[in-house]
C-alpha cells in the first residue's frame, strides 16, 4: 500500500501487479481484498518470506510492479484430471498464443505436479523463453493449504501464469537456492516416475536413515520435516541439476516419493 500510495495513480493504459510470498497463516482470499484498489494480485503460499536478503515467518513478501497494459496476461489454469504434461501443454499453447516473443512467470500449486513433465509440455508450444516461478507451499511440510493466486481468483490443484512481451520488457531470470551440495554421488538403481525405489542397489529409505540415523519407531512427519532440509540433487545426463524434496514415505515397500 505504501509503495502504491508513493507512486500515486496508475498513468492511463498502465496496470499495477503485486507479486507476492505469503507464509503461513494468510488466506488468498484476504490478501486479494486487502490490496489497494487496482493491483493485481499475483502469488502463491510459502513456507517462509524473503525480503531484503532476509528470510521471515508470519508474514508477505511484494513487489510491485507497474507495466504497460498491453505488455502482460495472466491466466488461470485448474488441473482437473490432466496430467503434469498435458497442463504444460495447455499453459504452454495459451503463452505462445499471447506474443510473438513471450516471457513468463509460473506459480504451480500440487506437488504431485511432476515439474520436468510439466515444463516439457509447456516449452514443446513455446520452445525455449525466459521461464521463471515456483512451487506453493507451506511451513509445516504437511503440504497442505498451499495455494497460487491469480486475477481470476484461488488454484488449489494447478497454476497461475503471468506471461510478458518480451518485445517491450526485456526479461532475464537467475535461479539460485540456499542449499550446498553435501555426501557422496549415488545412482538410482530403481525408479518409477518421481518413486524412488532403490539408491545404489539398496532399498532408499535405508539409506535416508543411516544418513538421519532415525529409526522406524519415528513417524512420518519427522522424516518429512527431515527430508525438506535436505533434498536429493539430481544430475541429468547432460550435466544439469535439479533439486527435489521428499513428500512421501513408504516404509513397507522402502521407498521415497518426491517433488518433479
Amino acid at each position: 500500500e505504501q509503495a502504491h500510495r508513493e507512486l500515486g495513480s496508475p498513468m492511463p493504459n498502465r496496470s499495477r501487479i503485486a507479486v507476492l510470498f505469503a507464509s503461513d497463516g494468510f488466506a488468498p482470499q484476504a490478501i486479494a481484498e486487502q490490496l489497494p484498489g487496482g493491483i493485481i494480485p499475483f502469488g502463491c503460499s510459502s513456507g517462509a518470506v524473503i525480503a531484503a536478503g532476509q528470510t521471515h515467518l508470519d508474514s508477505i513478501s511484494a513487489v510491485l510492479l507497474d507495466l504497460p497494459s498491453d505488455s502482460f496476461r495472466m491466466g488461470c489454469f485448474a488441473r482437473h484430471s490432466d496430467s503434469a504434461f498435458t497442463l504444460g501443454q495447455r499453459m504452454g499453447r495459451w503463452a505462445h498464443s499471447c506474443f510473438a516473443k513471450p516471457a513468463a512467470i509460473l506459480f504451480v500449486a500440487g506437488v504431485q505436479l511432476n515439474g520436468d513433465e510439466l515444463l516439457a509440455g509447456f516449452f514443446e508450444h513455446t520452445g525455449p523463453i525466459s521461464l521463471t516461478g515456483a512451487y506453493a507451499a507451506n511451513g509445516d511440510f504437511s503440504f497442505d493449504n498451499i495455494w497460487v493466486l491469480g486475477n481470476e481468483g484461488i488454484v488449489e490443484e494447478g497454476a497461475h501464469l503471468l506471461v510478458f512481451d518480451e518485445s517491450q520488457l526485456p526479461i532475464e531470470t537467475i535461479a539460485l537456492s540456499g542449499w550446498s551440495r553435501i555426501g557422496t554421488r549415488k545412482i538410482v538403481t530403481r525408479s518409477e516416475g518421481s518413486t524412488v525405489f532403490e539408491i545404489d542397489g539398496q532399498p532408499a529409505l535405508d539409506i535416508y536413515q543411516r544418513y538421519f540415523r532415525l529409526h522406524e519407531r519415528e513417524d512420518d512427519s519427522l522424516y518429512t520435516e527431515l527430508y525438506n532440509e535436505y533434498p536429493i540433487q539430481l544430475i541429468r545426463d547432460d550435466g544439469t541439476t535439479a533439486s527435489r524434496v521428499v513428500i512421501g514415505v513408504d516404509h513397507q515397500r522402502r521407498c521415497l516419493t518426491y517433488t518433479g
